[in-house]
C-alpha cells in the first residue's frame, strides 16, 4: 500500500468514528429531551392541582367572612394552605429535573456538533449533508437553550407562588393557624395569579420542546444516514459483513433513570 494509500484509509477511518459519535450523541440527545416532556407535563399537572387547592382556599375565605363562627372553616384553610405548598414545591423540583434534562440534551448537541466540526475538516468531508447537520444542531442548542430560560421562568412564579401561602403554611404546621377571612383571601387570590401565570409559562415550555423534536428527529436521521455511508466507505467488506444500519445510535441509546420508564409509560410522551 502507497503513503497516499495509507493515509487516505487512515482518514476514512476517522471519518466513520467522528460520524458514529456524531449519531450516537444526537441519539442520547433525543432521549434526554423526550424524558423532559415527560417531566414538564408533570409539573403541568402539579399546577393544576395546585390551583385547585388554591381555588378551595379563596372559598374558604369566603366562607369564613359569612359564618358567625369563622374559625371552624379555618381547618379546611389549613389543609389548603398545605395543599398549595407542596404542590409548589414538588412542581420546582421537578422543573430541577427539567433543566437537568435540558442541560443533558445541551451537552450531547455540542458533542455530537463537535464530532461533526472536525469530521468536516478531514481531506474531502465538506458535503452538504455535513453543513446542513452542522448547522441544524446549532439551531438545536438555541432552542434547548432558550427551553431551559422558560423553565426558570416558571420556577421563579412558583417559588413566588409558595412564597404567598408560606405564612399561612408555616403557621398549619406549628398547630397555630390564625388568619382573618380577608388574609385568606387575599393569599389564595396572590397565590392563585402567579399560578395561573407559571401554567401560562409551562404551556410555552411544552409547545417549545414539541418544536425541537421534529427538528432533532431530523438531526438523528441525517447522522445515521452519515454514519452509514462514511462506515461503508472505511469498511468496504461484503454487505453480509457490514455493521446493521443505526448500529451507532443504539450504542448510544439514553438509559433510563429510576423511575422514568414508568412516568413514560403513564404519560405517554
Amino acid at each position: 500500500m502507497t503513503a497516499d494509500a495509507e493515509v487516505a484509509e487512515q482518514n476514512a477511518r476517522r471519518a466513520a468514528e467522528y460520524a458514529d459519535e456524531a449519531a450516537a450523541a444526537i441519539q442520547r440527545a433525543r432521549g434526554s429531551l423526550r424524558f423532559a416532556a415527560t417531566v414538564a407535563f408533570e409539573v403541568v399537572k402539579l399546577s393544576v392541582n395546585g390551583r385547585r387547592d388554591v381555588n378551595e382556599l379563596i372559598l374558604n375565605g369566603k366562607s369564613m367572612a359569612a359564618a358567625d363562627e369563622p374559625r371552624r372553616y379555618l381547618a379546611d384553610a389549613e389543609y389548603s394552605v398545605g395543599g398549595v405548598s407542596r404542590k409548589a414545591e414538588a412542581g420546582a423540583e421537578r422543573l430541577a429535573e427539567v433543566r437537568e434534562l435540558l442541560e443533558e440534551t445541551r451537552r450531547q448537541l455540542r458533542t455530537g456538533r463537535s464530532a461533526v466540526v472536525q469530521l468536516s475538516r478531514l481531506p474531502g468531508q465538506q458535503s452538504e449533508l455535513v453543513n446542513n447537520l452542522q448547522d441544524r444542531l446549532d439551531r438545536l442548542e438555541d432552542a434547548v437553550h432558550s427551553a431551559d430560560r422558560m423553565a426558570v421562568e416558571v420556577a421563579g412564579k412558583l417559588a413566588v407562588a409558595r412564597g404567598n401561602v408560606e405564612p399561612l403554611a408555616r403557621q398549619a404546621r406549628d398547630g397555630e393557624l390564625q388568619a382573618t377571612a380577608d388574609t385568606v383571601r387575599t393569599t389564595g387570590t396572590q397565590a392563585d395569579r402567579n399560578i395561573h401565570d407559571a401554567q401560562q409559562d409551562l404551556r410555552r415550555l411544552e409547545k417549545n420542546i414539541d418544536r425541537v423534536s421534529p427538528e432533532l428527529a431530523g438531526a438523528e436521521r441525517e447522522s445515521q444516514e452519515l454514519e452509514q455511508m462514511l462506515r461503508a466507505a472505511a469498511n468496504p467488506t461484503p454487505a453480509s459483513q457490514q455493521r446493521a444500519p443505526g448500529s451507532a445510535a443504539e450504542e448510544g441509546t439514553f438509559h433510563l433513570r429510576p423511575g422514568e420508564a414508568n412516568r413514560q409509560n403513564e404519560y405517554g410522551r
